[in-house]
């Protein structure tokens, strides 16, 4: 799944698009967000540790991220 995710990163990366690897915000996945239980597991099986919010900036590494409640 790493090297799945790396090579699709350097596939679309040049086209201005971002391969998250984890768990993307949205309204498909609103009942594992509003869960306690389905957040504590998408933070203990993700790189980035909780669901990506919109407009996360996924190109610094060091930016925290957000919690989405």
């Amino acid at each position: 799944m790493d090297v799945l995710t790396r090579s699709l990163a350097l596939l679309l990366g040049g086209r201005g698009i971002t391969v998250a690897p984890g768990i993307t915000h949205t309204a498909m996945n609103a009942w594992l967000r509003d869960n306690e239980p389905g957040q504590r597991a998408v933070a203990a099986m993700t790189a980035l540790g909780g669901i990506v919010p919109p407009g996360t900036n996924l190109h610094n590494p060091n930016a925290p991220l957000p919690r989405v409640h």
